[in-house]
């Protein structure tokens, strides 16, 4: 059974296609979604309980609604994959970004699990900010 939930956003009709064919192709991956518009990122990624993200990048920046999910969750990844899929880079919230270079399949899926290693997390709960003193805890 797949264990690793991946979501496809904006990406060029043929980059998704490349990309669903190489995910769903791995034993432990399987592609839950595709959204053409990010703008319901973060409802999809819930709703989905995605594990990880493939974002296509038009203008070189991820869109705000990127953002509030890795704050939102912060165990999800994201692969951010330029238009021709000749660069891409992991974004995670640590933060840091992490070029990757080429996406070629195997670099698709040595990434995706990669950045899945096994970690704590708490599925999409939304995170609360503030001091121990503001949340009862000390």
């Amino acid at each position: 059974m797949p264990n690793t939930r991946v979501l496809l956003v904006e990406l060029p009709k043929m980059l998704g296609d490349i990309v669903r064919e190489i995910v769903d192709a791995q034993p432990d991956m399987q592609v839950v979604g595709r959204l053409v518009d990010a703008r319901e990122l973060v409802r999809t990624a819930i709703a989905t309980d995605a594990d990880f993200v493939v974002l296509g990048l038009e203008d070189g920046r991820l869109p705000g609604s990127c953002d509030q999910l890795l704050e939102l969750d912060p165990a999800i990844r994201v692969l951010a994959v330029d238009g021709d899929g000749r660069r891409s880079f992991v974004y995670q919230l640590e933060p840091r970004m992490r070029p990757l270079g080429e996406l070629s399949p195997d670099a698709l899926v040595a990434a995706i699990r990669a950045a899945m290693r096994p970690r704590s997390r708490l599925r999409h709960t939304p995170a609360r900010i503030g001091t121990a003193a503001e949340d009862g805890t000390t």
